[in-house]
């Protein structure tokens, strides 16, 4: 009995060592248990199919092979997020090893790539391997490419399961009509009056997509099954049909969209899936909404609609169905201004006020900075488009240059001292002219919309001296008397604001300083300067502290350079700022001037009502006052797979940039690598067209490389052949030796990050950004650049004196094509994101004391941009339709009550839900003077104690929410096991934890 007994627990110790599967076995999976072999074996064909060399395979067989897509979705708590069109994804944790390897290699030869090009790669290399991995990889050493065979060669489970929905041959809907419009691929829709004939063609082209595309108004809640009725005669059927649809519809990708709904109704139903396909989202969301039976309903699918774009056009679009009367929108302007005027509110108002509690959250744009308000994007005239296989080109003329030199103000026409403020200068430009008796001779609020580089500056400098000559007498200014303030995004620019302005005003006795970030003034330094220059985040935390009361009372000016930020995820800062000086100058019954300086943008006098400009203080200058007219070219690539449109991407790039070289074009490439141009150069044997050997500048640039000590040594080798670059991660002498070089003509070609646009004034004849894709680590993902980085990108093509027009050329995905046609054309809306942080600067006005009570929180949003994009588009930011409530007095008592609630609930301060009052507590005011969100006080407030460690310190503070979005990625796990390991204070976690690497980042 006890040989038994020790056998039977020896057997549980043993089997509790075995690692237990994460998924059920297989139908077709061996058990373990002996089997016959009789009959399945035939000793005649043993050996038949040993073959030498590697069987060569059909190019069918390849492209079968490259387009087999599977979407697998694994469970939540796997740390792997789940990627369209990816072939392998591995099922047990030892092969999530060596996959997690496998990308930690792949990732240090492509570092500058996203996660999905890196993925992508693996896929590829998992797919083909040995011999064609250079291929995609390039060349590599004998360590690197045995660790990737061993790395692949250790997963065990790589056998991804081909639907015969997915492959390519199921795709026929997409690939016939690429097929049958092959021959006009390469053809270009020529302008529009070139010939009767070729717009015969063009209208008939969009005769054809129009058809495909339903309005809203004939889709209604039976639409779908009238269509179905039309194939399934019994209405039954084509009810229960209705749901299987409209949940395909309802997918997230369009390829999926379609090959499912080719499974459902066959190849022969090529009509209704197009139809279905081409309006799938108006068809779903218009549906939902006409069978909605309650308020709530509507509302939760007008919730969901905000979360993507494509419901975001949808809202808009009906939005537009209750606006065609112009007399109605006139008559409804009218009142607006009349909300505006009279913003006061009184006890009577709110009276009787049901309260409602508000999902802020839902209320928020999921795509911030990037969210697109436009139904449609006209281009200009004279625009054309050129369609080739894997990509689309749309081409914009440069304007027409607008100037009037005939009407140009003279530096002696202005008033006396303030001519030495524009010494060197012999006359103002044309919008400096046309501007210049508002803004030097009144003090009315100003808001100026030009191109980047028209000279805005200089605008800011008349109404600084107009502020400076009230205080002016016998030659001497009264600095005592007033402080200027400038609001600049970017501490680039911050900096060279403080250089001009510090010089141009030096012979008034005028002392400017900045604060950002980087720097910090006493209490005696602001005293002494009267002009300050500072990001909008320092700004806001001056302001919030009341020991800064002597200062602020004493501002004069308030100059919001590039205001159009409002649209971006830093908007709500600027709203909170401009809200706060109009409630104070309401308050103290003082006049401070705001001027608004922006570029180009559709709805300013939206922006002009918010900073209460009246409309002889509004000027807006089009795309044609640009100092050097902008051709723009916009290509989308539309390739599916990461790797792909990288591969495309390079080629298309290296054919631009060849291009412009033959025909001595100064170019600047705003890209994350530069090696592709060069790669492809040799390999073209057209390394010599960079830089001639004969030139001078080869022997300047041989001289250089021989004498300067250059670091990098991937510079010193791309200088050889002609090419610079230019990052913040240089020393700066490198990178003054780069802008030098460059700036004396000495190379054709300087390849950049964004920061060079911010930085440094350096035109170029010809911009190029490749891929709009920035990693982004607040987020911990990559997301789109934001508008301000486009356009001051833009901004820098055209060299001033040397080039008669400049070229900006955009490469993106062909989704974000439209975004950018119409940020670069002006017409994308700014919008408030102000929703997104109501909560937080709340807490600031609260522990200010600037509100005490809901009825000054309703006032207070009144002075946001925010009340004037709900008034001006009330379905875009979901406003119920209240009873009598014109001036939004209700919603806004909703959305303050509601904001409220959580500071109340997270002890930043103390709400009476029945009288409305609140006060601030220590921990409302500790957030409002540190900047700190009240999710991270929460989480401080809850685990912080007395007695705790140095370890669980960091952990709570690697908790804050500002760290909530950054993930491990896999390619990361191996390195940062190694970094555990060498920090000096021990890490609480593990690796798959992404407290883990904020902890590790602290001692970096």
């Amino acid at each position: 009995m006890s040989e038994q007994h020790l056998q039977e627990n020896k057997f549980t110790y043993s089997s509790n060592l075995v690692i237990q599967r994460e998924s059920g076995p297989r139908t077709d999976e061996p058990t373990g248990e002996p089997e016959s072999l009789v009959g399945k074996i035939n000793p005649r064909m043993m050996g038949t199919k040993a073959v030498k060399d590697k069987p060569v395979k059909s190019k069918k067989e390849q492209s079968l092979n490259l387009g087999k897509q599977v979407n697998m979705e694994i469970e939540e708590g796997v740390g792997m997020p789940t990627y369209d069109n990816l072939l392998y994804i591995p099922k047990t944790k030892d092969n999530r090893l060596h996959y997690e390897r496998l990308l930690s290699i792949v990732y240090g030869l492509f570092q500058e790539q996203s996660q999905d090009v890196i993925k992508s790669i693996v896929d590829e290399v998992l797919a083909i391997m040995r011999q064609e991995v250079e291929a995609i990889i390039g060349k590599l050493t004998n360590e690197l490419f045995s660790d990737i065979v061993l790395s692949t060669k250790a997963i065990t489970d790589y056998n991804p399961e081909i639907t015969q929905g997915n492959t390519d041959e199921m795709q026929l809907p997409l690939n016939l009509e690429e097929e049958q419009d092959s021959s006009d691929m390469e053809e270009i829709i020529e302008e529009e009056d070139d010939s009767q004939e070729q717009n015969e063609q063009t209208i008939k082209a969009k005769v054809q997509v129009e058809e495909t595309r339903n309005k809203i108004v004939d889709i209604d809640g039976f639409w779908l099954q009238r269509e179905l009725q039309k194939i399934y005669q019994d209405p039954i059927v084509a009810q229960q049909m209705e749901q299987t649809v409209l949940d395909i519809l309802k997918l997230q990708t369009d390829i999926e969209c379609e090959n499912q709904l080719v499974l459902l109704f066959g190849q022969d139903r090529f009509d209704l899936i197009r139809l279905l396909h081409a309006n799938r989202h108006k068809i779903f969301y218009c549906t939902l909404l006409s069978k909605a039976q309650s308020t709530e309903q509507i509302e939760q699918i007008h919730s969901q609609m905000r979360q993507t774009q494509e419901g975001l056009q949808i809202l808009m679009e009906l939005q537009k169905k209750k606006k065609n009367d112009a007399q109605f929108q006139i008559i409804q302007e009218e009142n607006e201004k009349q909300y505006y005027e009279s913003i006061n509110i009184t006890d009577q108002d709110l009276q009787g006020l049901s309260k409602k509690i508000i999902n802020l959250e839902q209320l928020q744009f999921v795509s911030q900075g990037h969210l697109m308000s436009n139904e449609k994007c006209h281009l200009p005239p004279h625009s054309f488009k050129v369609t080739k296989k894997g990509y689309e080109e749309i081409y914009i003329p440069a304007p027409k240059p607008n100037v009037h030199k005939d009407n140009l103000v003279q530096i002696g026409e202005l008033p006396e001292f303030a001519q030495q403020a524009f010494r060197g200068f012999k006359e103002l430009n044309t919008i400096q002219s046309v501007v210049y008796e508002k803004a030097l001779l009144s003090n009315e609020n100003m808001l100026i919309c030009a191109p980047t580089g028209a000279g805005k500056t200089n605008i800011a400098l008349l109404t600084m001296l107009q502020t400076i000559g009230e205080y002016y007498q016998n030659g001497i200014v009264d600095i005592q008397k007033f402080k200027i303030i400038y609001i600049a995004p970017m501490k680039a620019l911050v900096n060279e604001m403080v250089h001009n302005f510090q010089n141009r005003l030096e012979p008034y006795n005028i002392k400017v300083a900045e604060v950002t970030g980087d720097t910090h003034l006493t209490k005696h330094q602001l005293n002494t300067i009267q002009v300050l220059i500072a990001t909008p985040e320092k700004w806001d935390i001056l302001t919030r502290k009341i020991q800064q009361n002597d200062f602020i009372s004493l501002v004069r000016l308030v100059i919001i350079d590039e205001i159009h930020l409002l649209h971006d995820s830093r908007g709500p800062v600027i709203e909170s700022i401009i809200a706060r000086q109009l409630k104070l100058m309401e308050e103290r019954q003082e006049v401070v001037r705001i001027v608004g300086l922006s570029a180009t943008l559709p709805n300013y006098s939206d922006v002009a009502t918010f900073i209460r400009v009246k409309q002889s203080g509004v000027f807006f200058f089009d795309n044609s006052y640009r100092p050097v007219p902008l051709q723009q070219q916009y290509i989308g690539i539309n390739e599916k797979k990461p790797i792909r449109r990288m591969l495309l991407t390079n080629e298309i790039l290296y054919e631009k940039v060849i291009e412009r070289i033959t025909n001595h074009k100064f170019q600047c490439l705003n890209c994350q690598n530069c090696k592709d141009i060069k790669r492809n150069a040799f390999s073209k044997d057209e390394l010599s067209k960079f830089i001639r050997e004969e030139s001078s500048s080869k022997k300047i640039l041989e001289t250089v490389i021989a004498q300067e000590d250059i670091k990098p040594a991937d510079l010193k080798e791309l200088l050889g052949s002609g090419i610079a670059i230019h990052h913040a991660g240089l020393c700066r002498g490198d990178r003054d030796l780069m802008e030098s070089l460059f700036e004396k003509k000495n190379i054709q070609i300087l390849i950049s990050t964004s920061t060079l646009a911010w930085g440094v004034n350096l035109p170029a004849h010809t911009v190029i950004i490749k891929g709009t894709q920035i990693y982004s680590p607040e987020q911990g993902k990559w997301i789109e650049l934001s508008p301000q980085d486009i356009l001051q990108m833009m901004g820098r093509a055209g060299r001033p004196r040397y080039d008669t027009s400049g070229e900006g050329i955009i490469l993106t995905t062909y989704q974000e094509l439209k975004y950018y046609l119409s940020l670069l054309n002006v017409q994308l809306p700014i919008e408030s994101q102000f929703v997104s942080q109501l909560a937080d600067q709340l807490n600031a006005e609260v522990a200010q004391g600037n509100i005490k009570n809901l009825k000054d929180g309703v006032k207070w949003l009144g002075y946001t941009y925010l009340y004037v994009r709900m008034l001006r588009n009330p379905q875009l930011y979901n406003i119920p339709d209240y009873n009598n409530d014109q001036a939004l007095i209700k919603y806004r008592a909703d959305l303050i009550h509601s904001a409220c609630l959580l500071l109340d609930k997270n002890s930043l301060a103390i709400y009476d839900k029945k009288s409305g009052n609140i006060e601030s507590t220590i921990l409302g005011k500790i957030a409002s003077n540190y900047y700190i969100k009240y999710p991270s006080m929460q989480v401080y407030n809850q685990h912080l104690k007395q007695n705790m460690g140095m370890i669980d310190i960091f952990k709570v503070f690697s908790l804050s929410h500002e760290f909530k979005l950054i993930p491990i990625r896999e390619e990361e796990k191996m390195e940062l096991q190694k970094l555990m390991m060498s920090v000096p204070v021990p890490i609480k976690g593990s690796p798959e934890d992404s407290t883990t690497k904020i902890n590790v980042f602290y001692f970096q």
